[in-house]
């Protein structure tokens, strides 16, 4: 099988890498196209993992409208050379229309309820959507659920492994406390109109923490002011797991790395307003990721968290629990890709594709 994978962003990477070493042991082949932002291009030479570049990161709606029909036209380009038999993606924009411009099927996985710009370009022209059961959304007969969060595909204790090497690329000792910080962009498409942390309460929680132990921050730097950029991380990005394992709080505004902190069984604050199927589930059933966006209860609760004893044990026990309730993602994505139907015929939807186009 001749399979082509579109990336968006760093974590759709660590999402389909295991994934990808499978199916080509078992003898199936890629083609991988990207897109310049953050570190994707850097992550995915890290892992050896050939690519093309479809476009370069557009900032609000019209420059994300811009990039996506550069990225739908040389992401064309490569699949009319490379004749892929089906399309994947984590959420799966290019993938669905280019997918119905070749009458191949595209799988989208995905869990952001509220990306409703992703939503409205993708859902009428992929084939599949494949979510988690937590996911709050109905699309019908086009959508297949998994037992599993995303993160799952490459954090399970089959597939990492965490490496206490990391204590000395940070220039901590074995038994020294320290802190993540993980401050996001606010330009992806979901995330127009939402604002996360203040300046001055990302200062006061710096300051809060280093009472305890060294932070180090995970953020573009020209996102921090003058006064934090010290502390910026500066690791290998394939190291970043490690970072996080190893961490005594995590405090977050994306969900992703939330989700990753208490798979690896770190205790997380998330702090973003903005709540999907997947955190909802964490929060509420699991107990296992404190979510908090008032800037005071925020400083109050790290600071009641430094000082409790027992929340690794009270949370080890959660994770165990949640563990659990979950399947294997990536040997589930095996199943299903090697057993798609792809000689079930397509109808074409070109008519719709050019309205939005």
């Amino acid at each position: 099988m001749k399979i082509a994978i579109d990336i968006w962003h760093p974590s759709d990477i660590h999402f389909f890498k295991n994934f990808m070493s499978i199916m080509e042991k078992k003898g199936h082949s890629f083609l991988v196209t990207s897109r310049k932002k953050d570190i994707i291009t850097n992550l995915l030479d890290s892992y050896g993992i050939a690519h093309t570049v479809a476009s370069r990161k557009g900032e609000g709606v019209i420059g994300l409208s811009r990039e996506l029909l550069e990225h739908n036209y040389k992401l064309l380009k490569a699949a009319r050379k490379f004749k892929p038999d089906i399309f994947l993606a984590f959420g799966g924009m290019s993938i669905s229309h280019v997918g119905t411009l070749l009458r191949k099927p595209s799988i989208s996985f995905y869990d952001t309820e509220h990306a409703k710009l992703i939503k409205l370009v993708t859902l009428p022209f992929i084939t599949k959507v494949c979510t988690p059961q937590s996911y709050s959304d109905d699309y019908g007969k086009k959508q297949i659920r998994f037992k599993a969060y995303k993160e799952m595909a490459h954090l399970l204790p089959q597939y990492y492994t965490p490496d206490d090497s990391i204590l000395d690329v940070l220039g901590v000792q074995k038994d020294e406390p320290y802190f993540l910080l993980r401050f996001i962009s606010w330009n992806a498409s979901h995330d127009i109109g939402v604002k996360g942390l203040s300046d001055k309460a990302k200062i006061q929680l710096v300051h809060l923490l280093e009472k305890h132990g060294k932070v180090f921050i995970s953020a573009e730097e020209n996102q921090l002011v003058p006064e934090l950029r010290g502390r910026a991380l500066s690791i290998d990005p394939k190291r970043y797991f490690d970072v996080i394992s190893h961490a005594q709080l995590v405090v977050t505004e994306g969900e992703t790395t939330a989700t990753e902190a208490v798979i690896l069984g770190t205790p997380a604050i998330y702090a973003n307003p903005l709540l999907t199927g997947v955190m909802t589930e964490q929060i509420e059933k699991y107990g296992i990721v404190e979510h908090i966006t008032n800037e005071e209860k925020l400083l109050t609760r790290v600071n009641e968290m430094v000082h409790d004893e027992s929340l690794q044990e009270k949370l080890d026990v959660k994770r165990k629990m949640l563990l659990q309730d979950k399947i294997d993602l990536t040997q589930w994505m095996v199943e299903y890709v090697s057993n798609y139907p792809l000689k079930k015929s397509r109808k074409s939807s070109r008519s719709k594709f050019r309205r939005f186009l």
